[in-house]
């Protein structure tokens, strides 16, 4: 049996990072699903699957974005709290779209199939996730945002400079 080393160690110590943070992210996701799931099955009969799903929904998810940002990413602090959180809210309204789309779907979306679909899309929608948190908390995504942010700040500017509210023509 060989075994092949990458020739560069940076690369080495890149994939094992990466490795590690997919390690905690999926630890971090795996007690919010379980979060959500828990809460699901106990409020679901009670109030519907869609009320369910959103309430669960949620919860878990301002826990667990607040825990992927600290313990799978190391972001501590409250220096770009808010976009940060912000950018993680979004990516999982990705996931609840998805989940509501399928619970629309199944005939009996308040029994176990509903739990088993929202586990089924949180597994797909969290790899999805982490590839993008990564990005953003790795630093490339924040530069992207301030850079966005400033050029839309300068076009609203600009449009204001040109056309000033309650201007006539």
């Amino acid at each position: 049996m060989t075994l092949i080393l990458p020739a560069d160690p940076a690369q080495a110590a890149r994939s094992s990072a990466i490795g590690r943070q997919g390690a905690r992210f999926f630890l971090v996701g795996t007690a919010g699903t379980a979060l959500q799931l828990g809460l699901y099955a106990a409020t679901a009969e009670l109030s519907g699957a869609q009320v369910a799903s959103v309430a669960s929904w949620l919860i878990s998810t301002l826990l667990t974005n607040a825990a992927h940002r600290a313990v799978t990413f190391g972001v501590r602090g409250a220096e770009k709290n808010r976009s940060d959180q912000l950018i993680a809210l979004l990516s999982c309204v990705v996931g609840l779209l998805i989940t509501s789309l399928v619970l629309a779907r199944l005939p009996d979306a308040d029994g176990v199939s509903g739990v088993v679909a929202i586990l089924v899309v949180n597994v797909i929608v969290g790899a999805a996730r982490f590839g993008g948190l990564r990005w953003w908390l790795g630093g490339s995504g924040r530069r992207f945002g301030t850079q966005s942010a400033l050029a839309g700040h300068a076009a609203l500017d600009t449009w204001r400079t040109r056309w000033p509210v309650g201007a006539h023509r």
